[in-house]
Order: structure tokens, then C-alpha cells, then sequence
């Protein structure tokens, strides 16, 4: 198991779990590391930045449709929700930060 800072993308699709990046993306000293995820109206893209200038995408383009109850086969989907988390895989009880957390509407067209 590598160890150390990475990134990474995992989607839950109805129930099937994957992480569609073939290899994580290693953050290695970066003290910071900026995320964005952009929405154009049934696509969406991430991308990354390690000194909040230079983005660098993540990633392919998602389906966004799959962020709406009419997609989820269960009827347990309870709307689109944005957010930020991170996980401690190593179970060693590290903390991580967020210094901001900004939504940017893009304007209707």
C-alpha cells in the first residue's frame, strides 16, 4: 500500500463503487492543494491546483444527470449536494483543514 498525499476520485453509481482515475494523483510536499469542480449544464469536470493559479484537470467528463432522484433505481436519492470531506485510509486519525469553501453560480444563459 503507497503511502503519503494523494488525490483521487471515487464515484458511487447506484450502488457500484469505482475510483475511474488510473493512477492517484500524488500531492507530494504540497502543503495546499485547491479543487474545483466545474458544471456545464449534464457535464461536470474536476480539477486541481497546488498553488490556486495553475488548474489542472482530473479526470474525464461526468455525466451530471446521474446527480438527480429520476437517475437513482432505489428512490432514496434526495437531491444534488455539494460539498467537501476526505478520508483517513490509514486509520491513523490525521486531520486535514479546509481554510474555504466557495460556490460560484454560473450565470443563467
Amino acid at each position: 500500500m503507497k503511502k503519503g498525499r494523494y488525490l483521487n476520485i471515487m464515484e458511487s453509481d447506484n450502488g457500484k463503487y469505482d475510483e475511474p482515475l488510473e493512477v492517484d494523483v500524488p500531492l507530494d510536499s504540497a502543503t495546499r492543494c485547491f479543487l474545483r469542480v466545474t458544471f456545464d449544464r449534464a457535464i461536470l469536470q474536476f480539477s486541481y491546483s497546488l498553488d490556486g493559479q495553475d488548474w489542472q484537470t482530473i479526470g474525464g467528463i461526468f455525466d451530471a444527470t446521474r446527480l438527480s432522484d429520476e437517475y437513482c433505481r432505489d428512490a432514496s436519492f434526495t437531491g444534488t449536494f455539494v460539498g467537501i470531506c476526505v478520508q483517513d485510509l490509514s486509520g491513523g486519525r490525521r486531520a486535514a483543514d479546509f481554510d474555504f469553501f466557495e460556490y460560484i453560480p454560473k450565470e443563467s444563459q
